[in-house]
């Protein structure tokens, strides 16, 4: 299990918690797909779908009320009893009208709200609830998995409402989603109760006073919105959704009533397309989603659902029947939930975190709702004076509408960026956000090229370094004017873009303003600036010009660079003698910049790495002279590769990584490395399956024979201390003789001989009824899978004793 917690991102301590979580989004889709399959199953099937109209104007009103009160009760209530009883409320309301529904179909369409409004806010709670217990650099790991649950949830819910639904009713569906919101309700309560909990403790968001009245809580999301013109742009791009979603809901509700007239059948089909759509989505968001955001940006990408919506309406006034409308509904589910969901939550990167719950559901609550009831008065409208094909085309023109909204809202959303720039809030965008990869076109580099007159030097210097980083070739003379800055990180970042973005001048020739910067007082800008040089400067003659001056700099990093760019320029004198007297230093900075030198320049220095600083007493240090020996390949007569193997084992854990990392490039180390897995200790066994990894074909075979051990080695270790447990007094054991294994006459040999043959005790206590016997008993108690223990079966065991040692 911890290699699969390493595997999944999820590091010492968190994997409780993330258990908890993930079951509640887990609870919440597998709650959603069976209500809403059960509620839209029993109202068509009872009443038509021609009423569907009227219940979506009801969705709307009931929806806005209950998200409204819950954007409010964030600002007011602890948010621990708040998430709990919401899920607790909804389980209740609906456990009380399923018993109301045996008294008459009265009730359903009150049922029928309340599972869709429910399912939504029990969504907006799950994802809050994420927000809240995990810090910003946890999200980036464990929100996919957090999004594999809820996948995995619904794909259950959904496969498994058709045979429910025959086998106890349609009516059994909105019980299953009471109990497992109820579930859900107990692992927030035990969230809460772990120490990651303190943040659900607190009263409300802690921005607002006590006192604070419930219509300013009401107005907080709408007031960042009102200010906001990208927020705006999202609040109109979410009322066209809402317009959109159930526009295209009410035709294929209508088409599958009309092909599946029978309850249990209906229920079924809308299952199966359900758990296909999930299934769907989960491969998309895994396989193309990615793609499509490195290739078209946060922006490109929010595009895909309204462009789903244009073909979709486009060929359903072509050709409506209930093929059509079932291509048209997956494709619109799938993209909303493989691709457009991602784009979406993205443009909140920009709300500042403190705000951002309360702008979703404002967001989630009003213009969404909105859309939904307007969407029943259009359908209800249109059904009365319009044609079939009148309305199609009236979902095109929305359509078409939706998508000129998502462009502006693009462009916004680059400006919007740079603004959460200036306000000092890059580093929480860049580190939930989709990456550089997302911000391309929209006027992003325009935008970060004004950002460089910034009042404040920490935007100055983001600025400058995305520059480089994007590629922006028309700043470079803003980046020169940038080297001029006050500030020495502005003046370094900008160094940097320049180097990025310019080609070497096989002239030697590099701007004055840069080679200026040599003779910089800050050392870093000093380090920087030989960098920059030595890549602007195809003959290097730049940095021999001032090398002498250089060389004698009193920063390690300084002289490091110098030595860097001297190797480069050709020299072989001058960079060797900078990097051995950076690593005969007696302080530890200098060797590791020596070391990161000689890892720079690829130029072997066999005595010094291997012999000392591979075994130097900064933990850093060794790790920087693994790196510098896997960068050289150097493996001399001094045996370095054993030195790399031998760190596997190093005290520090930073030692280990760094071996790990530099060995699993190394085919021909391969088996050296499964050799160190196979005798190590523990720290080393795990190091080198680290240093395994992408082996492969080559290793399979003996890390298989090395994990097979273990298992069985865990087996005895768990046979014997549940036989030792289950008796204080010593007892005879059936186990086979010397002619047939191994005997034993102590309590260590005895457990291993007990729990690796199956023997069961004869008396002096009770066997434990899980350790399965040889001869059948694994069978007959329903074993499945590959068996890991690959010894041959034994048809009897023949006696030995075993006794227990206190």
């Amino acid at each position: 299990m911890p290699r699969v917690a390493r595997w999944l991102g999820v590091r010492e301590g968190e994997g409780r918690l993330l258990v908890l979580v993930a079951s509640v989004f887990a609870a919440t889709e597998a709650g959603r797909g069976f209500g809403e399959i059960g509620a839209d199953t029993l109202f068509i099937s009872r009443f038509g779908a021609g009423l569907l109209p009227w219940l979506f104007i009801g969705l709307g009103a009931a929806s806005l009320v209950v998200s409204l009160a819950y954007g409010a009760a964030l600002g007011r209530l602890s948010r621990g009893p708040l998430f709990a009883g919401v899920f607790l409320g909804a389980a209740g309301l609906l456990a009380v009208e399923r018993l109301a529904l045996a008294g008459g179909d009265v009730v359903l369409p009150a049922l029928w709200l309340t599972v869709y409004a429910a399912g939504t806010v029990a969504v907006t709670v799950a994802w809050t609830l994420a927000g809240t217990v995990f810090d910003a650099r946890q999200a980036k790991r464990l929100f996919p998995l957090c999004t594999s649950a809820a996948i995995a949830g619904s794909f259950g819910g959904t496969l498994a409402a058709g045979p429910l639904a025959r086998a106890l009713g349609t009516e059994t569906l909105i019980l299953a989603q009471a109990a497992l919101f109820a579930f859900a309700a107990a692992s927030l309560v035990a969230v809460v109760h772990r120490a990651s909990g303190d943040r659900l403790r607190g009263a409300g968001l802690g921005e607002r006073p006590i006192g604070a009245s419930i219509g300013a809580e009401l107005l907080a999301g709408w007031e960042h919105v009102r200010r906001s013109p990208l927020m705006r742009l999202v609040a109109v791009a979410y009322v066209l959704f809402s317009v959109l979603a159930f526009s295209v809901s009410y035709p294929f509700l209508v088409a599958m009533s009309e092909a599946f007239p029978a309850e249990a059948d209906l229920a079924t089909a809308l299952g199966l397309l359900s758990a296909a759509v999930t299934g769907a989505s989960f491969v998309v968001s895994l396989t193309v989603a990615n793609r499509l955001f490195a290739r078209l940006g946060v922006a490109g990408a929010a595009l895909t659902l309204p462009v789903v919506y244009v073909a979709g309406f486009a060929a359903w006034l072509l050709n409506f029947s209930v093929v059509t409308a079932t291509a048209f509904r997956f494709a619109q589910q799938v993209t909303q939930r493989g691709v457009s969901n991602a784009a979406w939550s993205a443009f909140y990167n920009v709300v500042p975190s403190e705000r951002r719950a309360q702008v979703l559901a404002f967001n989630d609550g009003v213009p969404g709702q909105l859309g939904i009831a307007l969407s029943g008065i259009l359908l209800l409208a249109g059904a009365s004076v319009l044609a079939a094909d009148q309305i199609f085309w009236l979902g095109l023109a929305t359509a078409v509408a939706l998508t000129a909204v998502v462009v502006a809202i693009g462009r916004r959303y680059a400006a919007s960026l740079v603004a959460t720039l200036r306000s000092g809030l890059a580093e929480r965008i860049l580190e939930g956000g989709p990456g550089l990869a997302a911000l391309t076109g929209g006027g992003v580099a325009a935008d970060l090229t004004g950002a460089l007159e910034s009042p404040e030097a920490p935007v100055r210097r983001m600025a400058a370094e995305l520059l480089g980083r994007l590629g922006a070739h028309e700043a470079s003379d803003p980046l020169v004017a940038a080297l001029r800055d006050p500030d020495a990180g502005v003046r370094a970042s900008a160094l940097g873009a320049l180097a990025a973005l310019a080609p070497s001048s096989p002239d030697g020739l590099v701007p004055e303003t840069v080679s200026a910067l040599l003779t910089d007082p800050d050392p870093v800008v000093r380090a920087t600036a030989i960098r920059a040089v030595s890549r602007l400067d195809g003959t290097g003659a730049a940095v021999l010009r001032t090398a002498d001056d250089l060389a004698s700099d009193a920063s390690a990093s300084v002289r490091a660079e110098l030595a860097i760019a001297l190797r480069h320029a050709g020299e072989e004198g001058r960079p060797r003698a900078l990097i051995e007297a950076l690593l005969d230093s007696h302080k530890h900075d200098d060797r590791l910049h020596g070391l990161e030198a000689v890892a720079a320049v690829r130029s072997p220095w066999p005595g010094a790495v291997t012999s000392r600083l591979l075994h130097d007493p900064v933990p850093e240090v060794r790790a920087a002279a693994v790196r510098a020996v896997a960068a050289t390949d150097d493996d001399g007569p001094d045996g370095s590769r054993s030195a790399l193997l031998a760190a596997l084992g190093d005290d520090a854990l930073v030692v280990r990584r760094a071996a790990a990392t530099t060995l699993r490039g190394r085919a021909d180390a391969a088996m050296s490395v499964v050799e160190r897995l196979e005798t190590g200790s523990p720290r080393e066994q795990q190091a080198a399956l680290d240093a395994l990894e992408g082996h492969g074909p080559a290793v399979r075979a003996r890390v298989l024979a090395w994990a097979t051990s273990q298992v069985d080695r865990a087996r005895d270790l768990r046979r014997h201390a549940a036989l030792s447990a289950a008796s204080a007094e010593d007892a005879p054991i059936e186990a086979p003789s010397s002619g047939a294994g191994p005997t034993a006459t102590d309590g260590d040999r005895g457990g291993a001989c007990c729990g690796r043959y199956g023997a069961r005790r004869t008396g002096g206590g009770r066997a434990d009824p899980t350790l399965p016997s040889i001869g059948g008993s694994r069978e007959r108690a329903g074993h499945r899978g590959t068996r890991l223990d690959r010894r041959p079966r034994r048809s009897a065991a023949p006696s030995c004793t075993c006794s227990k040692r206190t």
